[in-house]
């Protein structure tokens, strides 16, 4: 008898930590009631539906949206702050959600491994800026995971006149705006700038419409990756920011032949991209060397499927010359030459 009591005893910690599931609204009428009973690990599972609610999530959780009809996150008020912010936590697994917020839509600060899969992020024209909202702001996190994640950044405040005059339209939020993060991977997923907003019109004066925001902005980051996604708009990567990776889904015609391309702008300081074409799947290695022949840098070494890439190489911490790059597989090695001027 002593012995079941003190096996008992020993498991009773093992029952406890075996991750619960918590439906909302069954056992919860809301998301945030839920988030706030979960234990660590716990799932939390949403059926469809429109919820007004502003989220914040600092624990380890799984959020899943009904896959068929998924979940719609409203923003319950004009709060300044993100209607979902994921702020120093981990392990947050977030799945079939829609999100539609009056401004800044959906945040990632100081966390790591944050998994979003088939979300939709929108954000909208924020009342206490001029420039639109990004759609996802991520700061300071590593290990962040987007697939099948569709991001609409903000529209800018339009203008407005002043005595005679006009104000500016304000530029549109980004699709993405990330700065000071690592190892993040963007997969099967569609980037919107949002617009710029009108110019005000005076009596005197028209203001200058706003500029349309960018698809991807980047500052301060390194090994981002980018995969068989869609993006209409430019992007913007600081001198700061490593390698991105990317395949165009909307490539629509049959690749037949290995290509090296010309890499753009030549010559270049301290940034330019190398874009190659492959078509068969298989090992792929693209690699700098100098004119002696020392490697300078890998900036490709895996596995790729057949489609068209780009790299993006910052070469900041290298001298001015004259460099080769070369594309090598089974069965096609291309060199080219690319001059560094600072």
């Amino acid at each position: 008898m002593k012995i079941k009591i003190l096996l008992i005893f020993l498991l009773l910690p093992l029952f406890n930590s075996i991750a619960n599931k918590i439906f909302v609204p069954k056992d919860k009428e809301n998301i945030k009631d839920a988030i706030n009973i979960a234990n660590i690990g716990d799932t939390i599972i949403v059926d469809s539906g429109t919820y007004f609610e502003t989220l914040n999530i600092s624990k380890s959780v799984v959020i899943i949206g009904n896959d068929s009809i998924r979940p719609i996150l409203l923003e319950k008020d004009t709060s300044k702050i993100a209607m979902l912010d994921i702020n120093d936590a981990s392990d947050v697994i977030i799945k079939n959600i829609v999100t539609k917020g009056r401004g800044l839509s959906v945040t990632i600060k100081n966390c790591n491994s944050i998994k979003l899969a088939n979300v939709d992020i929108e954000s909208g024209t924020r009342s206490d800026y001029k420039t639109g909202a990004p759609g996802l702001f991520v700061s300071n996190s590593a290990n962040v995971s987007l697939y099948r994640v569709k991001c609409i950044g903000g529209k800018g405040n339009d203008g407005y006149a002043v005595t005679g005059y006009a104000t500016s339209g304000g530029d549109g939020g980004d699709a993405i705006l990330l700065t000071n993060s690592k190892n993040v991977i963007v997969e099967q997923s569609e980037l919107i700038a949002g617009d710029g907003g009108k110019g005000g019109i005076g009596t005197l004066f028209i203001g200058p419409d706003g500029k349309k925001g960018y698809s991807f902005n980047l500052s301060n980051n390194s090994n981002i990756r980018l995969f068989q996604s869609i993006y209409l708009d430019p992007f913007h990567i600081d001198s700061t920011s490593e390698i991105l990776t990317s395949v165009l889904q909307n490539d629509n015609y049959q690749i037949i032949d290995y290509y090296l391309d010309q890499n753009y702008p030549n010559p270049f300081n301290p940034r330019t991209t190398i874009r190659f074409t492959i078509p068969q799947e298989g090992l792929v290695i693209l690699e700098v060397y100098d004119l002696l022949g020392n490697r300078i840098k890998s900036l490709i070494s895996e596995l790729k499927m057949a489609g068209k890439y780009s790299v993006v190489w910052n070469a900041q911490d290298l001298s001015s010359g004259v460099y080769i790059y070369r594309l090598s597989t089974s069965n096609f090695v291309k060199s080219r030459k690319l001059l560094l001027l600072k």
